[in-house]
């Protein structure tokens, strides 16, 4: 995650000294090792990947019109992912006049308090709690965008997810959701903690629809082109060839 490491003898000792490599999957949090102590040279930044081809059939279910816009969230219940943030912003847009639904997947320890506060904002019938959902592919196919508010993040894999499936993605500027969304033509990004922001994001998202598809696609043609598995694994054993240094297979 991008929370900072302990900077103390222990850390030097554990990253400069017990290991020969490291590898961070985002540049925070590459960023926060070396302000941690642990030396530039020993860091390798690998971006984590997915398989874009489970996300193929996911994609096309956007581009059917429907009545009202659905926005989905794939997160663990916790404080940082940012979900009572994403409640404000559909609170204001109700009040508006935008008709929007919400899926929510997943779980966690603010499971009670999230559902009080939909309550409370008057959103019971435009937010559904998921629970945990096993089927990824099937999840993004029944929304239009897909939103992950965090306070902070490591990278988000879920939104590379998202992007393969041809979601476009509203995200907050923290961690390395940057490195995945590029703003403005895969995606909008936010920061943390604005509702005013996140709903201006949905309801250009909601309202332009062209838009909204024409992102989805660049997004998936990105997570296929630098977020694959195949590349994670690739750059991760040329990293390991370069360690014990022996050349690298072709």
């Amino acid at each position: 995650m991008d929370y900072p490491e302990a900077k103390s003898w222990y850390t030097r000792y554990l990253y400069n000294r017990r290991v020969d490599g490291v590898v961070a999957i985002s540049r925070v949090i590459m960023e926060l090792l070396v302000e941690a102590g642990v030396e530039p040279g020993r860091i390798r930044l690998i971006h984590s990947g997915i398989d874009p081809e489970r996300f193929v059939g996911s994609a096309g279910a956007s581009a059917v019109p429907r009545r009202e816009v659905v926005v989905g969230i794939v997160a663990a219940l916790e404080e940082r992912k940012g979900h009572r943030y994403l409640f404000e912003a559909a609170a204001a847009l109700k009040r508006r006049g935008h008709k929007i639904k919400y899926l929510v997947a997943g779980e966690g320890p603010v499971r009670l308090q999230l559902e009080e506060r939909v309550k409370a904002l008057n959103l019971g019938d435009e937010v559904r709690f998921c629970g945990f959902v096993s089927d990824a592919p099937d999840f993004l196919s029944q929304i239009d965008i897909f939103i992950l508010p965090s306070l902070y993040e490591g990278l988000g894999v879920a939104v590379l997810e998202a992007m393969a499936a041809g979601k476009p993605v509203i995200a907050s500027r923290v961690g390395g959701l940057p490195e995945l969304v590029a703003d403005g033509e895969t995606g909008f990004l936010v920061a943390s903690k604005n509702v005013e922001g996140l709903a201006e994001a949905i309801a250009r998202l909601a309202d332009e629809r062209s838009l909204a598809l024409e992102m989805g696609k660049r997004g998936a043609a990105r997570a296929r082109a630098s977020f694959s598995l195949e590349n994670m694994a690739a750059q991760n054993e040329a990293y390991y060839y370069e360690l014990v240094g022996a050349p690298a297979h072709a």
